[in-house]
């Protein structure tokens, strides 16, 4: 379908806990809303990688992992998104 594109693999899965097996990440899109971004998710991040992802604080949150234990987030206000749904849906 994309012809200049060949480093995709579209997998069917739960994500609730991310993808330990293919980590880790340079980036990281949630597209459902957690309480909290899951630290088993966060630990799938390379160092110097982002994760962005709404919460059910209705805010996005932008998550720069700095070090091996250090993470830098920022949070933007007014977005919502539906909750996380664990299972295939």
């Amino acid at each position: 379908k994309y012809p200049n594109i060949n480093n995709i693999e579209i997998i069917f899965k739960d994500g609730s806990e991310g993808l330990p097996e293919h980590s880790p990440f340079d980036g990281i899109h949630l597209a459902a809303a957690f309480d909290e971004i899951p630290e088993v998710i966060l630990n799938q991040l390379k160092i110097g990688g982002r994760l962005v992802g709404p919460t059910l604080q209705n805010d996005v949150r932008v998550v720069e992992r700095q070090k091996e234990d250090q993470f830098r987030e920022t949070i933007h206000q007014g977005f919502y998104f539906k909750e996380i749904e664990v299972g295939i849906i």
